[in-house]
């Protein structure tokens, strides 16, 4: 049995976009194209959420950035950050049967644009919160079995691309290549992360990479507080499997 993620993320770099695209999304570009595909979209869009909690804009599928650029960030509502908000995805086939309540301003703004159904997953690492995947339809109709399965293999993907935007390669540091220390450091945590939450080392380094992600932090900083326990990751269950701001702190363990 193949590996549905790997399998997206092969063919997200095996796409090839405009020399003009913007280097620092262009992978996260092609996913978008991608998806169009996988899930029976005619647009789809990466929003990451920043540190004050508005939703950003990364990436989009041809034609999605004229017309829906900045939708939600107008409305202060929609698909996107419910997702976010909630950690639980958000799948509207017909927005029409939306109690327009809801979303104040959304669903009125989304059907001016051609938009009849919309779907979003929270792009989360454990606890983790970066933001979310957005599907949209021109016509109703939900998601097959096996368009939402593509949906939540593509959220993975997404995730893995925002964060080799930050981290190029796992357990790197940015600075001289002689650096053994610092890189010592993060797979000590790594392996600490490991043991805490009896997750894999691979998972053990997404939570990491996701943590510095959202707090804006150096990899190997973050890597320094969890090896002197000042800093300790939360389980992906805990509190309702939410983030809610920094993670939790060790006092004096």
């Amino acid at each position: 049995m193949g590996n549905p993620v790997a399998d997206i993320l092969r063919e997200v770099r095996s796409e090839e976009l405009p020399s003009d695209a913007d280097p620092s999304t262009r992978s996260l570009r092609r996913l978008c194209q991608v998806a169009t595909r996988l899930v029976g979209a005619q647009g789809v869009a990466v929003n990451v959420v920043a540190t004050d909690g508005a939703p950003q804009l990364v990436a989009a599928s041809d034609g999605v950035e004229r017309p829906l650029d900045g939708l939600q960030q107008i409305t202060g509502d929609g698909p996107g950050s419910e997702a976010f908000g909630t950690s639980r995805p958000v799948l509207v086939p017909d927005l029409d049967e939306l109690d327009p309540a809801r979303w104040p301003g959304y669903v009125a703004a989304a059907r001016a644009n051609g938009i009849h159904a919309v779907f979003a997953i929270p792009l989360q690492v454990g606890a983790v919160r970066l933001g979310s995947l957005e599907l949209y339809r021109s016509a109703a109709g939900g998601l097959s079995a096996d368009e939402l399965t593509n949906a939540f293999s593509l959220a993975d993907a997404a995730v893995t691309l925002l964060l080799d935007e930050h981290f190029p390669v796992e357990g790197a540091v940015t600075g001289p290549p002689a650096s053994l220390p610092y890189r010592a450091e993060i797979f000590h945590a790594q392996g600490m992360v490991m043991m805490q939450l009896g997750v894999s080392l691979h998972e053990a380094m997404l939570r990491l990479r996701a943590h510095a992600f959202v707090n804006d932090a150096d990899l190997a900083d973050v890597a320094r507080q969890v090896v002197n326990h000042q800093l300790r990751l939360d389980r992906p269950d805990d509190e309702g499997g939410s983030y809610d701001g920094p993670v939790k702190r060790e006092g004096g363990r």
